[in-house]
């Protein structure tokens, strides 16, 4: 099934699969529960690489344990 981007951000607000089912009804899709079920812990289950995290977050100096003063120095 694709998904408009639009779709896939109101699939992600969802709070329950039950609700991603009622979303799926107003969209003119039909979910059966277990569909729902399945559809629901796709769209929580978020991996992200190191990679991803680094770029997202800038990475991590090492440092001591204050954070202050990076190790080396």
């Amino acid at each position: 099934m694709k998904l408009t981007e639009g779709q896939l951000e109101k699939a992600r607000a969802c709070k329950s699969a039950e609700e991603l089912r009622s979303l799926a009804a107003t969209e003119g899709l039909e979910l059966t529960a277990d569909e729902a079920e399945a559809y629901f812990a796709e769209l929580n289950d978020v991996h992200v690489s190191d990679e991803e995290l680094d770029a997202v977050s800038g990475g991590k100096d090492k440092c001591n344990d204050d954070c202050r003063v990076p190790y080396g120095r």
